[in-house]
């Protein structure tokens, strides 16, 4: 592990705050660019937030492609301060504004999309964000050489019936598999590479909007003593945040070809189980669930290739439940652990 700064002062020496940042800033930016700069795409939100967080501990610099400005919520979870973060605001559904941001970056992640109920309120924009932005995203990388992307599907790409095949009853499910086949067009007609990685439901420190939130927000409830209903039922996978985030992270800083899609099925489980592990941690917890289950089939195959070189196992519920109460209790993500350090 290179070390730096050393011999700044004799021991005897003072040395004050604002002296050291001077000396330690060049110092810091000098080690992420090493790595090149990575775009994120729709990366205001919580995911976004994750995504940062695990690039910055990797050493590689992000830059914000949104049309929302990050929030205080954004850096107390990437751990990036707000004037060290490079955001422009943009529409990913713009090519020319895309084109614009992705300018000396060595890699795009692209993680923009609308809710499954605004897609179904509004298919046009829904697709204009989730089909034509994926489209826009590799046309840029294309013209300026990039040769490859992350990007987030979804689950959703599968229905309620069965998980032998993709067939999404949703229009969020079916542009977000549509964007796949956009991914394996440009790797066979360009040779961009891509990983996809279709999580199911993401919980974790920050996980605040959305129909599948509930389980985070529960932990929220939980952590400030009030009382919660988790708005649906049955059986699904719950996925941890920080493992997607650490999927799309390796996926820009290895080399791999092709454009793979791997399932995200996380811990499956009923969200009468994972109320059960927050009551286990939390005892007093007041939490009920109610209402029909995810549109989506509740149990999905996990991958059987991979082509990365760390094969990320399932965050447990204890431990992934146990993080999202310590945020919520003491505002603060967790220290880094050995899974962040890629």
């Amino acid at each position: 592990v290179p070390h730096h700064l050393l011999d700044l002062r004799a021991p005897d020496q003072p040395i004050t705050l604002q002296e050291f940042q001077a000396i330690a800033t060049p110092c810091i930016n000098a080690a992420l660019e090493q790595k090149g700069m990575a775009l994120l795409v729709g990366g205001s939100g919580f995911l976004g937030a994750w995504v940062a967080r695990f690039l910055h501990i990797n050493q590689c610099l992000a830059r914000i492609f949104d049309p929302n400005k990050p929030d205080s919520e954004w850096h107390r979870l990437s751990g990036i301060r707000a004037d060290a973060t490079e955001w422009m605001a943009g529409d990913v559904s713009k090519k020319s504004e895309l084109d614009d941001a992705i300018r000396d970056c060595q890699g795009v992640i692209n993680l923009a999309g609308l809710l499954t109920p605004e897609c179904s309120q509004n298919p046009v924009r829904g697709a204009e964000v989730i089909l034509i932005g994926a489209i826009n995203v590799f046309e840029v990388a294309l013209k300026h050489g990039l040769k490859k992307v992350a990007y987030t599907s979804s689950i959703g790409v599968y229905g309620p019936n069965h998980a032998e095949f993709p067939e999404p009853t949703t229009h969020y499910g079916s542009f977000k598999l549509a964007s796949e086949g956009v991914a394996r067009s440009f790797y066979e007609e360009h040779g961009i590479s891509s990983m996809g990685v279709r999580p199911f439901v993401v919980y974790g420190p920050g996980r605040e909007i959305g129909g599948s939130a509930g389980p985070s927000i529960a932990c929220r409830m939980a952590a400030q003593g009030q009382a919660y209903q988790i708005p649906f039922t049955g059986l699904t996978g719950f996925v941890y945040a920080g493992a997607v985030a650490a999927i799309l992270c390796q996926a820009m800083l290895e080399d791999f070809q092709g454009a793979p899609v791997i399932n995200m099925p996380g811990i499956t489980a009923t969200v009468e189980d994972f109320i059960l592990e927050i009551k286990n941690q939390m005892p007093n917890a007041i939490l009920s669930s109610e209402g029909s289950p995810l549109p989506v089939f509740g149990k999905i195959p996990t991958e059987l290739s991979w082509l990365l070189s760390n094969n990320h196992e399932p965050t447990p519920l204890r431990t992934g439940i146990a993080n999202t109460l310590e945020y919520y209790k003491s505002g603060n993500v967790n220290p880094q652990n050995s899974d962040d350090v890629l």
